[in-house]
């Protein structure tokens, strides 16, 4: 949720993330969409994709796992060998 943009359909669900900038006038995570835009007029909210109801965060998490893979991998190709690490000692 940024302001910036003005709201355009739906805004009575809860909110799941909020920026800084949405946070300094007011608005807090679980806010209902409506109440958020009475404390920050120019409130954009994107709504996430929804799955049986709820908001489904399985590409969120996804993106998330492979980021860390990549952090991993980055890890371990960068980590100093045993004997360098014994030249140091």
């Amino acid at each position: 949720v940024r302001p910036g943009k003005p709201v355009e359909g739906d805004t009575n669900g809860s909110l799941i993330a909020v920026s800084y900038e949405a946070r300094a006038e007011g608005v807090k995570r679980n806010d209902r969409g409506r109440d958020a835009v009475k404390k920050c007029s120019e409130l954009r909210i994107v709504q996430v994709p929804v799955k049986h109801g709820k908001a489904d965060l399985t590409m969120y998490r996804d993106a998330s796992y492979r980021v860390l893979n990549k952090l991993v991998a980055s890890v371990k190709e960068n980590a100093p060998s045993k004997a360098s690490a014994e030249k140091i000692l």
